[in-house]
């Protein structure tokens, strides 16, 4: 499901943390899809405030039940007033840019990083791939992907396995929206 926040917030300038309340209400309202894109399209000022309230702490409700990813951010600004509330509240959110993904967040370890990059990069990763990657056992990378998960950097589906049984696969959030767009005008 695709949620256009200016047409959530009848306002192209989406500033201030009562605004930014008031949307991220309207989000948790609206939203029963396990998978959900809030498309910043047609913004012409967003400020942190905004950005905090209603993408941030909406996130924080929805993780790990519903995978969020940001879109419609091509301005630069309004993508740094989106990394300071991901920095403050120490909460990851996945930006998608045409097919590609970025997390912004705290600053990862290196081996952590590189786990994140490679999920980013391949849209899908099991522990065995990364493990091949980064030339480290399957318990260390099992164990790093698990935790990126658990911090709300990457999103992770139960799947079944070539060889039988279940594994996990690991992807960016957002890596398989459906667009049927919902707004509220």
């Amino acid at each position: 499901m695709k949620i256009c926040m200016v047409d959530l917030a009848q306002s192209n300038n989406l500033v201030g943390s009562t605004l930014g309340r008031l949307v991220g209400m309207k989000i948790r309202e609206l939203c029963n899809a396990p998978a959900v894109a809030l498309s910043f399209e047609r913004a012409s000022m967003v400020d942190a405030t905004f950005m905090r309230e209603a993408v941030v702490r909406t996130v924080m409700v929805f993780i790990p039940g519903t995978a969020v990813v940001v879109t419609g951010l091509d301005n630069p600004d309004h993508r740094d007033n989106l990394l300071h509330p991901c920095l403050q509240l120490e909460r990851p959110i996945t930006v998608m840019k045409g097919r590609s993904f970025e997390c912004l967040g705290p600053a990862l370890s290196p081996p952590l990083a590189k786990a994140v990059e490679l999920v980013l990069a391949r849209k899908s990763l099991t522990s065995v791939e990364l493990a091949n990657a980064l030339q480290c056992s399957v318990q260390a990378a099992s164990t790093n992907l698990k935790n990126l998960h658990n911090k709300g950097y990457i999103n992770r589906v139960r799947r079944g396995a070539v060889t039988g049984g279940e594994e996990y696969v690991y992807e960016p959030f957002g890596a398989h929206l459906k667009w049927e767009s919902r707004h509220q005008a």
